[in-house]
């Protein structure tokens, strides 16, 4: 697996890691209880933002994941 790919899968994972820690939820409970109206000031600019930066890092995640260079590995 290409350095740089390894490098961004390990800081993708900290920054998810990050938001798990803020919110103390893994993503998918985050949307769940988004979806449930269960988020604290859920519109507010700051949780709406992390929402959005958090969904974009679990794709990009995903995507390097599955990419043929990475042969299913996570750094």
């Amino acid at each position: 697996m290409p350095t740089l790919l390894v490098g961004r899968l390990r800081e993708c994972k900290r920054e998810i890691g990050d938001f798990e820690l803020k919110y103390r939820m893994t993503f998918a409970e985050f949307t769940e209880a988004w979806e449930g109206d269960e988020i604290p000031n859920k519109w507010s600019h700051q949780v709406e933002r992390d929402y959005m930066i958090w969904e974009g890092l679990e794709a990009e995640k995903r995507k390097w994941s599955d990419s043929p260079s990475s042969n299913g590995r996570v750094a």
